[in-house]
Parts: structure tokens; C-alpha cells; sequence
């Protein structure tokens, strides 16, 4: 690790490229910022777990030695006071579809259906074609419905609403209705925006299995309904997700309304393997690890099987004060549950047959 006391380049330094240094702008922990005679802004990175996943995520930098010691560096057009922390956030943190871990075919539909349309909205109304104007994600609980519309959230470059029946439903009358139009009328008002329903079952349950006593919920239904109506004219997209799709009221899934469905699987095995290495990156690891087979052993196990595989190896590693293994992780994958079932998996197998 450097010390920071005195700049890693002194001005006038040449870099390979024939930009030279003017001066250091900044510093702080770890990174150091200097001015190019170019009118960029260079950042050097001086922490290891930094560079580690700037290599590993294949972000855009350069590599240069001082004194001996290798340096990684990334360019950036403007600089001011506070932009270090912000930057290095972005940096280590996936965005948009990036941080979804595996799951190429469920990607490339959201490409194909979603962005793509959303983001050439005039490409496609020339020949008639009008994007999804709502889409229901569904499927077993902790597969990442929620976290899956965030990043796709990001991919679109939209704000983000969540809502929820725990959020705007209210016990007194017309509460739920005037908070449903509150919330469009948001949408509206930041758009391009995904408006994203959690457990969308519970605000838009079936009318025809709502008991006498329930009958008010019709309204807030038919209110819910009458925003949804061309919201995508208006750069507003709705998406709902569930892991009860059979309760949702028939009439919201028409074409128009929310008109796309799309099965959130248990994660495939380029996903497991991905996700191995996002829940033990930042941890004590052994190098004999091979996500490759931790994830042929776990078929079936949905991500939040997984991280509680991890956390349960990591939990003994460190009363044993060693590093995580792979025969502490296999050790505790042999002993997992999976928290599905068959049968509910096929439950939605069947509802996926009706896949728009």
C-alpha cells in the first residue's frame, strides 16, 4: 500500500500516452486526484480492493508504475470537492443489468421487450409498435423480483416509486384511492419512471373472491386500473411483482394494462456461480474455492439459499479463526433444504404457460 504524504507524480510527469501532470488537485484516503495538461481529471487508486474489482467488473482503466509499484488509475473529464466518494461508489457498485448475477436469457428478454422499447420510444411508434405498458414479474419468493426491477429501474434510466398495499392501502375510505392517484400523479411528474407494485396481489387481489365486507376494494381496483391506462405515453412504466400470480385481478393483466409477463426463476447456474462470488467478495477466502461446482451441487436453491449457505461457512470459519473453504461451503450445501418445493415451482410453470 502507498502512503499518500508526498504525490505519486510530481508535476510535469509524462505519462505514457504524452499527457503530462500538472499538479495534485486532491487527496484523499487511498486516492489521489490530478490535474492533466489534457483538461482531465486523473484518479489513482491506491486501495487493493479497489483495483481488485475495477479488474474484475472490467471497468475502463490504466496502469502505471512509480517507484517500481504498479498503480491503477481511471480518467475522468471534470473534478470538484466531493466527487471522490461518489465516484468510487459507482465504481464498485454494479448498475442496471450488470449487477444481476447470471440469468443471460431473462436479460436479453428485458433488452429485447423492455429497454429497448422504452428507450427508442419513437423508433417503434413509427412502425407502430407500442412498448410494454406494464410488466408482472412472478415467481417464488427470494429469487430477486424486487431487486431485478431496481436494476432495471437503472437500466432505463428512470426514477423509481415502490409501492406497496402495506404503503398506500389505508383503513379509511378513499384513502387507498386518493394515495393510488397521488402516487401516479408522482410518476408523472418525474417521469421517465417505473412505477414498481411489491406484492402486487395484495393491493389488486381478484374482485370476484372479495367478500361482502371487502366490496370498497372494488374502487380502489377500478382506480388503480384507470391510471394504468396508456401510462407508458407518458414515460411511466408500471411493473408489478408477486409470487401469488393466480390472486391478481384478471383485468389488470389485459393488453394495455400490464400486458408482459415475465417468470423470475430460481437462478440458473451461471447465476449461482455468480452469486457465490458477489456474497464472498468481500470476505476471508481460501484460493481453492471453485464456484463452478459450489454451483452444480446447489440446483434448485434460489439466492437467498445460497447467502445463507455462505453466511453459515463464513459463521464457522471464524470460530475456527481460518479462512472460508471450499469444503466448509460444499459441507454446508449438502446439508441445505431447498426453500422451494417441486410442487410450487411447477404452480408457476403452469401460470409461466400463459407467458405474453
Amino acid at each position: 500500500m502507498i502512503k499518500l504524504e508526498k504525490p505519486s507524480f510530481p508535476p510535469g510527469w509524462n505519462l505514457p500516452n504524452g499527457t503530462k501532470i500538472l499538479k495534485r488537485v486532491d487527496k484523499q484516503q487511498f486516492v489521489e486526484v490530478f490535474a492533466l495538461d489534457s483538461g482531465e481529471y486523473l484518479y489513482l487508486f491506491h486501495e487493493e480492493e479497489i483495483v481488485k474489482k475495477l479488474r474484475n467488473r472490467e471497468i475502463p482503466h490504466e496502469i502505471f508504475f512509480a517507484g517500481g509499484i504498479q498503480i491503477v488509475g481511471k480518467r475522468y473529464p471534470d473534478h470538484n470537492e466531493g466527487d471522490i466518494s461518489e465516484r468510487l461508489k459507482k465504481l464498485i457498485e454494479r448498475r442496471g443489468l450488470d449487477a444481476i448475477a447470471g440469468m443471460a436469457e431473462l436479460k436479453n428478454i428485458l433488452i429485447r421487450d423492455v429497454i429497448q422499447p422504452f428507450l427508442n420510444w419513437e423508433s417503434y411508434e413509427k412502425y407502430g409498435i407500442t412498448p410494454s405498458n406494464g410488466i408482472l414479474f412472478f415467481g417464488p419468493p427470494g429469487c430477486g423480483k424486487t431487486f431485478i426491477a431496481k436494476k432495471l429501474a437503472e437500466a432505463l434510466r428512470a426514477e423509481l416509486i415502490e409501492m406497496s398495499e402495506g404503503t398506500v392501502g389505508s383503513p379509511y375510505i378513499h384513502a387507498t384511492s386518493n394515495n393510488i392517484v397521488q402516487a401516479f400523479r408522482k410518476a408523472e411528474q418525474i417521469a421517465p419512471c417505473v412505477l414498481f407494485v411489491d406484492e402486487i396481489s395484495g393491493l389488486m387481489p381478484r374482485r370476484d373472491g372479495l367478500s361482502s365486507t371487502e366490496q370498497y376494494r372494488e374502487a380502489e381496483i377500478s382506480e388503480f386500473l384507470m391510471h394504468m391506462e396508456g401510462c407508458v405515453k407518458k414515460k411511466i412504466l408500471v411493473i408489478g411483482a408477486t409470487n401469488f400470480p393466480e390472486r391478481i385481478d384478471p383485468a389488470i393483466l389485459r393488453s394495455g394494462r400490464i400486458d408482459k409477463r415475465i417468470f423470475i426463476s430460481p437462478p440458473d447456474i451461471e447465476a449461482r456461480s455468480d452469486l457465490f462470488r458477489l456474497f464472498l467478495e468481500e470476505r476471508p477466502i481460501d484460493r481453492d474455492i471453485i464456484y463452478e461446482e459450489l454451483a452444480r451441487i446447489t440446483e434448485g436453491l434460489i439466492s437467498s439459499d445460497l447467502k445463507l449457505i455462505v453466511n453459515n461457512a463464513a459463521l464457522k470459519a471464524m470460530q475456527k479463526n481460518i479462512q472460508i473453504s471450499m469444503v466448509l461451503l460444499a459441507q454446508e450445501a449438502s446439508q441445505f433444504i431447498p426453500s422451494i418445493s417441486q410442487t410450487d415451482l411447477n404452480r408457476y410453470l403452469e401460470f409461466a404457460k400463459f407467458h405474453r
